[in-house]
């Protein structure tokens, strides 16, 4: 897919996904990097502070490629930057278990080989702009406690 069209799509989409989050979260990107950004949310039922990695590359030929950042110690993937309590986060290979995070796909985990990115959008079923799968990641971060690691 063309960069500058993925670029511009996402763009848009976090526009639109800063609105719905005022209050529930907060994106930060740099004018260098137009596909890729962090989102920080907080647990609102333990005080924890979780951040998400968003890599858009390919965006909507495939979803982004979503990971969780370590707010103490800045690891990626790593057990303690993700929640505990909820399947949504993959506890054994630590990854946001859904259609919209490319890390949930054969290439990147043995749990989801049939997984195509080819449905991706459909299989997502309502969750396939950016502003839909932080609402999703945020309402599912709400029932957890604690962290993995």
């Amino acid at each position: 897919m063309d960069r500058q069209l993925s670029a511009t799509i996402v763009q848009a989409e976090l526009q639109h996904a800063r609105k719905m989050g005022e209050g529930l979260w907060a994106i930060q990107q740099t004018q260098e990097e137009p596909l890729k950004f962090c989102v920080v949310m907080d647990n609102r039922s333990d005080g924890e502070k979780y951040v998400l990695d968003f890599n858009c590359e390919e965006y909507k030929e495939k979803p982004p490629f979503i990971e969780m950042i370590d707010v103490r110690s800045g690891q990626r993937g790593t057990p303690s930057a993700y929640p505990a309590g909820n399947s949504f986060f993959n506890s054994s290979q630590y990854f946001i278990c859904n259609y919209f995070n490319r890390k949930s796909y054969r290439d990147h985990t043995s749990l989801h080989t049939d997984w195509q990115y080819d449905n991706w959008i459909a299989n997502a079923k309502g969750y396939s702009t950016i502003g839909d799968m932080l609402s999703k990641i945020y309402i599912e971060l709400q029932s957890c406690k604690g962290r993995l690691g």
